[in-house]
Order: C-alpha cells, then structure tokens, then sequence
C-alpha cells in the first residue's frame, strides 16, 4: 500500500542520511545536502525494487515460488566485491546456497558428465545452447553449482 512504501522510504532515508554522517566524519567532516540524500535514498529503494523483482524473476525460472540466497548471489553475478561480501555475510548467518539435487517436481537430478575433450569441443563449437554454472569458491563439491540457464 501507499502508507507502507512511504513509511519504507522513511525508514530507509533515516539509514542512508546516518551512514552519510558517518562517513561525513571519516572525510574531514564534509556534510552531505539534504538533496544528496534524497536522491540517494531514491536511488537504493529504486535498486531494491528492482533486485526484488530479480530475485522473483530467477526463482520462477528454476521453477520455484520460493527465492533462494542463490537467487540473490544471481544479482551480483558480475561484482565481484559484492559476491565476496554476500558470501560473508552468509556464512557468518549461516545461509545455505547448495541445492538439493531435485528438479521443482521432486525427482532426483541427472548428474552430467563431460570429459576435458568434449567441453573443449562445445567451447569451440561455438554452441550458443551450452548450459552454463557458477561455482561456488567455497567448495569444490559440484552440488554448489547455480544453474544460470
């Protein structure tokens, strides 16, 4: 409702301005307009509307109702940092990413193998139906593969 996305936007303007005082103090004690705020409170709740519509996005597409921390590692695909903090974060709260080894309708995965010779081979093909995963840097285990298909 209206009431609710105003009083987000309240809440979220009071985080931003207390984290702008404070790195105001760590750069010599420069202040920020009140402008410079609004603009950035608008510029985060924008971002998170849209990192909310996502992470939606990529659990309907693997076939789920329900976002998975996957899901969000998903959004910060290609910033590194941000991944690396992500994943901090997770394991200090202790957020799984692993999947289960099930497709959504409850049947057990088909593991897929391929030998060096023929993934140099579909590489070099050319092949644009090529499935592609990230690797979780955590595990070597391939049960922390995201599917990004």
């Amino acid at each position: 409702s209206a009431k609710e996305k105003l009083k987000l936007k309240k809440t979220l303007h009071y985080v931003v301005a207390q984290m702008c005082e404070e790195r105001a103090k760590e750069y010599d004690g420069k202040k920020s307009s009140k402008e410079f705020v609004y603009c950035l409170t608008e510029l985060a709740y924008e971002n998170c509307v849209q990192f909310a519509k996502d992470v939606q996005h990529f659990a309907k597409h693997a076939g789920r109702k329900t976002v998975r921390p996957a899901d969000v590692l998903l959004i910060c695909r290609n910033n590194v940092s941000a991944q690396d903090s992500l994943r901090t974060f997770m394991d200090e709260n202790d957020l799984k990413t692993k999947k289960s080894g099930k497709t959504s309708k409850g049947r057990k995965r088909k593991k897929q193998e391929l030998s060096q010779e023929e993934i140099k081979k579909i590489a070099l093909s050319g092949r644009k139906d090529m499935r592609f995963g990230l690797l979780d840097s955590s595990s070597e285990d391939e049960s922390d593969v995201i599917d990004v298909r």
